[in-house]
């Protein structure tokens, strides 16, 4: 069947070929039940082969423990068409609801499962239990066994259960069922939990029944090592029969699963379905019966000996009446009495011995084989001479094309016992020692190819070996991913691997995205790839052109990881019938180059490292070399006019005071401004030091370019003109907003503009934007030294200069630049610099940001988004603030909420509400809430906005709250004052009796301080503290206004000092502003959010009396509304919860605590209606969509909304909507608004 014959198979997006395809789920080639799933493998390969079908093993192991499971999620219909899964990839202790659901994202590919019964999957189920029931009685029936153990190893696996039914119910019937032989093997040793028991072998027990070869073999090792021996002692039986059946001393006797067959009636189920047909039965489930092999375990002869005897040869043929004479030329050594029927009793009795082991093998091979016989043995009469030698090589050829096949030709001896069953009763007396002869030497024959056949498989395994081991030594010493290509490509061919394709991911945490093949080889020889590889889909497994073409082809993909680490995936071409080793090679393999690729990670890894090193290592010469002098400069001009001005005031004769005062005032604007300029200098460090470690960090929200760039150029122009220069700006009114940090943003355009003036002696500067296809371009050109053409590459790293400037005398420590590349970059953009490298043609210095369309997710900030008098409550998830948020509802306030993203989106969305208090819906765990306040209070449109932290604790009934301000220590007197201000602080009033507390345990800090509060509010008491106790002893006794507190103190610091003031009664409601360094390290963050998070885990309140003091907090800010607008708004609320009740305006007021008249009186200001107007059309609202919405009668509409009459009722909906009520249910909607 071609590929267009096939329904719904059709062109893949990585396949040039219309052949359809299928992939076999299974664990890794070489893992454990290697023989198994070889066999289902070969089965499935078969049929594939006969059809003309691709055949791809999925080796991903189980998807629950596996970390080669990755394979599956790259599985699809662009690279398969149906699928056959091994029951055991999902089913080891996965639930069924699992596998199930594992199977269902492949929909609408056909599955077939093989193994067990999958409920919901269309499934091959091997008949453990009938196999099971089969095995018992051989042990009963054959041998008298009555005493019968079960060992069993995982009773979490899936076929535990159909086994043990199997076990239970045929002992049962039989009255031999006991619980006690029932042993789980995964604690201790089925022997030892026996004898705990008070069972002795072949005393209380005979046989013992395990559910695998595998299990079994381990038991009658046990047994031996307590001197017992299998079976004279006590019979051992096994399941499955796989290899440890035929190794183990002695053989197994077992049930057989036919691996092989399952998987070849899985191909053809699947190919059915493919074709449009449906599965056969009802329940999707079709059972596969079981055979008991017996061997010697369980007490019996060895069958193939035993098959070697005459034996009773009436069971194969049965011999037909004696001719009356010998056909011409026939030779006495044959009565020539052919059975009944002829000989296809005979040749069926010689095919069904050999069994699976005829694999390559014509049809027919057994009346061949017989011919040959019998056209020998007709000529050994007649001499050597005319003796025709058919019957060996005929049986020699026969070997060969099995031996090929990989077949064990040890199971031919068994055709050689059925054809000798055969053929003696039709033998004279006189042939018969011919034909033993005959057999004797096809015996020998069996033999010599056997050993032939395990000569040359031990010479393979040994080169294959070898060729491993070179592999193995050449990845070792690999540094790169070339080194790695060129091992396998001259290497793999010695394994025989003609086909092999290797790919990694370009993102192993999103493995299904993007692979890159790295290494191609087919039949004649690697493949050329880009040296970086070539990008394709992964879930395509290969990229176009490289699936082969024409033959069919068998692939198998194995995953590449280091532990749970994922690498790629590499494809071999893989043929089953090559021989079982081949998996150990291949995981081999697999394990090599995973190993391979994570060496040259880790070396590529250590290679930058070293570079990093050394580059850091120069850096810190060029910052030694360049910040002692930068920083030094400021400095002793610093020191050295403080030497003058006090030399000035102490010596004799000062002369004239005036002018004195003026050189004084001269020293102190110098001082100021070298201050400035270090300040400037320490900050550039700072934040070189802070990128490099990767703590700088933006603030972005949706930024008005346009509108920073002429606040920019405005200082731009007063430095153009501080120097003399002409100054231009060209600034389209009109730009698209960019996502950015306001603040580093004009950083980055304030140093390029200070650049611009600094190195341009005469011409011009020019700032201007423009933007074009999604992008924004901001150019600052100059008409100054200009950069050569040679520098212009590392101009931008740290501590770097132009050798021009340098020779100059130009100052600088050269950091401007590579602060504002990265913070250009951590934007999104690109910075470039244009100079043609000759002076006095200056340079450019480009910046393009991505610009931000007006309908993307991020939210700008419209002039009339949010409500200015909102509390927003920011949550950490969504439905956190739901009781804190119903709490001020009720109460007036209008509530906003937010949820905290794991992106930093948060800001610019609260920013777009613009509330006038913000509440932090903090869980006690919450590690944010000081990150999130700092933000808060740097930000210039959020600075002046409460903050307020809660916390409560469902689970306990309790809450906390904590109420912070923030200022950055040293404060400069502005925002000092500000702060003051916010708390009635303010210079234009009287603060006579007021105390201030200063709480640092930096005396400096603590001096400026009080100096600041003194000079701004001169009538006030300002009392300071050196530490977090002191403090808090302070505040105790004196109860001031406001405390300014260091939060790093020694003794007890200020997170400390917060939570005892929250537990006094009497300074809980103190106004606490802390204070913090400018730089914060990691650590320093981790400290802060930790404090806030101990201070809310107290939950030193109950939740009710938390909402009640955020409400308090709240209700002191004015920007919230007035009271009456609160009142109002409480009073709505009501309304609206209690609008189908029969409620008065008196009840209202009763309600708000308030008299009726004053009620009434705000209603009108603040909405211009009165309660009761206001709840007729809240009620009226509810009855429209009740009328929209249901088949009621107007009696009961009017109700239901609280109208105890129903003409009322009436009466109101005419005046309210324009039309009656039951027009209005009939369609005539005069007024659509509904007021």
């Amino acid at each position: 069947m071609s590929g267009a014959e096939w329904p719904g198979v059709e062109q893949r997006g990585g396949q040039a070929s219309r052949r359809p395809t299928i992939a076999f789920f299974a664990p890794a080639l070489g893992a454990g039940l290697y023989y198994q799933k070889w066999q289902i493998w070969g089965g499935i390969a078969a049929v594939c082969r006969q059809r003309g079908i691709n055949l791809l093993y999925v080796a991903g192991g189980q998807t629950d423990s596996s970390p080669s499971a990755v394979l599956y999620r790259l599985v699809n219909d662009r690279s398969v068409d149906g699928i056959v899964s091994w029951t055991g990839v999902v089913t080891s202790r996965l639930a069924a609801e699992e596998a199930r659901a594992f199977f269902a994202r492949y929909a609408p590919l056909p599955v077939v499962n093989v193994g067990w019964r999958l409920e919901g999957v269309r499934s091959l189920a091997f008949d453990q239990a009938a196999g099971m029931r089969d095995l018992l009685r051989h042990l009963i029936e054959v041998h008298g066994f009555r005493r019968i153990a079960y060992i069993v190893r995982d009773t979490g696996h899936l076929g535990f259960e159909y086994q043990y039914s199997g076990y239970e119910d045929t002992l049962r019937r039989c009255g031999l069922f006991d619980p006690a032989l029932v042993v789980d093997q995964t604690a201790v040793s089925p022997l030892a939990t026996l004898s705990q028991r008070g069972l002795r072998p072949a005393v209380d027990y005979q046989a013992a029944v395990c559910t695998s070869d595998t299990l079994a073999m381990s038991f009658i090792g046990e047994l031996g090592a307590h001197g017992l021996r299998a079976p004279q002692d006590l019979a051992v039986t096994g399941f499955h029969d796989g290899m440890e059946a035929r190794i183990t001393v002695p053989p197994l006797t077992t049930v057989r699963m036919p691996w092989r067959e399952a998987g070849q009636q899985a191909a053809e189920r699947l190919l059915d379905l493919m074709a449009g047909c449906d599965w056969p039965g009802g329940d999707g489930t079709t059972m596969i019966p079981l055979q008991v092999i017996v061997r010697q375990s369980c007490g019996c002869p060895d069958a193939r000996t035993t098959r070697a005897a005459a034996g009773d040869h009436t069971a194969y043929i049965k011999p037909g009446p004696a001719e009356a004479a010998d056909p011409p030329g026939s030779h006495p050594a044959t009565t020539w009495k052919p059975p009944e029927g002829g000989w296809g009793g005979l040749t069926s009795a010689m095919t069904l011995a050999v069994g699976a082991h005829a694999e390559g093998l014509e049809p027919g091979w057994a009346d061949t084989l017989l011919d040959g016989f019998l056209t020998e043995l007709r000529g050994c009469g007649a001499g050597e001479t005319g003796r025709q030698a058919a019957f060996l090589p005929a049986l020699g050829a026969l070997l060969r094309r099995a031996g090929a096949a990989g077949a064990n030709l040890n199971a031919w001896h068994d055709v050689l016992s059925a054809l000798r069953r055969g053929l003696l009763p039709l033998l004279s007396d006189a042939g018969l020692a011919a034909a033993e002869d005959l057999w004797q030497q096809g015996r020998v024959a069996i033999g010599q190819a056997a050993a032939r056949g395990e000569a040359h498989q031990v010479w393979r395994l040994v080169g294959q070996a070898e060729a491993l081991h070179q592999i193995e030594a050449a990845l070792h010493v690999a540094t790169d991913r070339s080194g790695v290509v060129a091992a396998l490509a001259e290497l793999l061919p010695r394994l025989g691997i003609q086909r092999c394709f290797l790919a990694i991911y370009d993102d192993p945490a999103r493995p299904a995205e993007t692979g890159r093949l790295i290494f191609a080889l087919d039949e004649h020889g690697p493949l050329p790839l880009p040296a970086a590889g070539l990008a394709f889909p992964a879930a395509d497994l290969l990229p176009e052109g490289f699936w082969p073409s024409g033959q069919p082809f068998s692939l198998a993909v194995e995953a590449l990881h280091f532990g749970e680490e994922q690498i790629g995936f590499v494809l071999f071409a893989v043929d089953p019938r090559e021989g079982l080793e081949l998996g150990t090679i291949y995981e081999g393999l697999r394990s090599q180059i995973s190993s391979a690729l994570k060496s040259v990670r880790l070396y590529e890894e250590v290679e930058r490292a070293r570079q990093a090193a050394e580059a850091a290592n120069e850096l810190k010469s060029r910052f030694l070399s360049v910040v002692s002098h930068e920083l030094r400069t400021p400095l002793n001009l610093i020191v050295g006019l403080c030497e003058m001005a006090s030399w000035e005031q102490t010596r004799p004769g000062m002369g004239d005071p005036s002018a004195l005062l003026a050189k004084l005032q001269g020293y102190q604007e110098q001082i100021h401004a070298s201050a400035q300029h270090l300040d400037r200098l320490i900050r550039d460090v700072l934040d070189l030091a802070s990128s490099q470690v990767g703590q700088l960090r933006l603030t972005c929200e949706p930024l008005d370019l346009g509108a920073l760039l002429r606040e920019v150029a405005v200082m731009g122009r007063q430095m153009a003109q501080d120097k003399r220069l002409e100054w231009r700006a060209e600034i389209p009114d009109r730009l698209p907003l960019v996502w950015g940090d306001r603040t580093r943003l004009r950083q980055v355009l304030l140093n390029l503009l200070a650049n611009a003036a600094k190195f341009t002696a005469h011409g011009r500067v020019t700032l201007r934007a423009a933007a074009d296809d999604g992008a924004l371009t901001i150019a600052v050109a100059d008409t100054g030294l200009g950069i050569p053409l040679e520098e212009q590459a590392a101009i931008f790293d740290e501590f770097r200069q132009s050798g021009r400037t340098a020779a100059r005398g130009y100052g600088g420590m050269g950091l401007g630049l590579a602060i504002t590349r990265r913070l250009v970059e951590m934007h999104g953009g690109q910075i470039v610099v244009r100079s043609a490298g000759r002076e006095g043609e200056g340079s450019t210095f480009c910046i393009t940001l991505p610009a931000q369309a007006t309908d993307e997710g991020q939210p700008a900030a419209a002039a009339d988004a949010g409500a200015p008098e909102s509390v927003l409550i920011l949550s950490q998830t969504s439905g956190d603030g739901g009781r804190l948020r119903g709490y001020l509802d009720a109460r007036g306030f209008a509530v906003q909420e937010l949820t905290l993203r794991d992106d930093d989106g948060w800001l610019p969305r609260l920013l777009a509400a613009r509330p006038a208090a913000v509440v932090l819906d903090c869980a006690p765990g919450c590690e944010q809430g000081w990150e999130i306040m700092r933000t808060l209070k740097a930000h210039p449109q959020t600075r002046e906005m409460p903050v307020l932290f809660c916390a409560l604790m469902a689970e306990r009934d309790r809450g906390a709250w904590l109420e912070l301000d923030h200022l950055t220590k040293p404060a400069a007197a502005t925002e000092l004052a500000r702060a003051l201000a916010r708390y009635g602080l303010d210079a234009n009033a009287s603060h006579e009796q007021r105390v201030i507390v200063l709480a640092d345990d930096e005396p400096g800090i603590l001096q400026i301080h009080a100096a600041l509060v003194q000079t701004q509010l001169p009538g006030c008491k300002v009392l300071t503290a050196r530490d977090g106790r002191q403090a808090l002893d302070l505040i105790r006794r004196v109860l001031p206004d406001l405390v300014l507190l260091d939060l790093m103190m020694p003794e007890l610091d200020g997170f400390g000092v917060l939570e005892a003031l929250r537990a006094g009664e009497t300074t809980r409601d103190i106004p606490v502003i802390v204070l913090t360094g400018q730089s914060l390290t990691e650590r320093d963050m981790a400290r802060l959010n930790q404090g806030v998070a101990a201070v809310l885990g107290k939950g030193l309140f109950t939740a009710q009396e938390t909402l009640a003091q955020v409400e308090a907090v709240l209700t002191r800010d004015k920007r919230l509304g007035s009271e009456a607008q609160r009142l109002v708004r409480r009073g709505m609320a009501y309304i609206q919860a209690h609008y189908a009740d029969e409620i008065t305006r008196g009840d209202i007021a009763r309600h708000l605590g308030v008299n009726e008249s004053y009620l009434t009186h705000c209603f009108n200001r603040e909405v211009g209606v009165s309660p009761i107007a206001y709840l007729n059309r809240c009620r009226i609202r509810q009855a429209r969509k009740l009328l929209d919405a249901t088949g009621r009668g107007i009696t009961e509409v009017a109700l239901a909304v609280g109208f105890a009459s129903p003409s009322y009722f009436t009466r109101v909906f005419q005046r309210e909507v324009g039309v009656s009520p039951r027009a209005y249910q009939q369609g005539a909607r005069s007024s659509p608004d509904g007021r």
